[in-house]
């Protein structure tokens, strides 16, 4: 079923089957979703790479859901705390990242048994 969007910018009316992504309005070309406005700087491109990421005093295993020039998105196996603030050391050598980032959101994600972290890092 589609749903209908108002644009923020240009307040003309188009539909989508997907109200919570991010897509640009066909009118004026501003990103925007039932959510709101992408306040992206860069744009996102979707990769998926494998990593170890260093969360406290343990290493889990973590995966890129897509990748900017200033940040990515992260999901990691299993249930973690990580306040937004902290300072993180990324290492993904597929992708030539050896950076320092930082957390600017975190969500947990429960999958019948399992559970996935879903993290932004902004690289420093």
């Amino acid at each position: 079923m589609a749903e209908e969007l108002v644009c923020p910018k240009c307040n003309k009316e188009s539909f989508t089957a997907a109200p919570y992504t991010y897509l640009p309005c066909p009118h004026c070309g501003q990103s925007f979703s039932l959510t709101g406005v992408d306040k992206r700087i860069y744009p996102r491109v979707h990769r998926e790479v494998s990593f170890p990421l260093n969360l406290n005093s343990e290493v889990a295993p973590a995966k890129t859901i897509d990748i900017s020039r200033g940040g990515m998105g992260v999901a990691v196996a299993g249930a973690y705390a990580v306040p937004t603030g902290k300072i993180l050391n990324v290492y993904v050598p597929e992708l030539g990242i050896d950076s320092k980032a930082e957390v600017v959101w975190q969500k947990l994600l429960q999958k019948d048994t399992r559970s996935e972290t879903r993290m932004g890092l902004k690289l420093l």
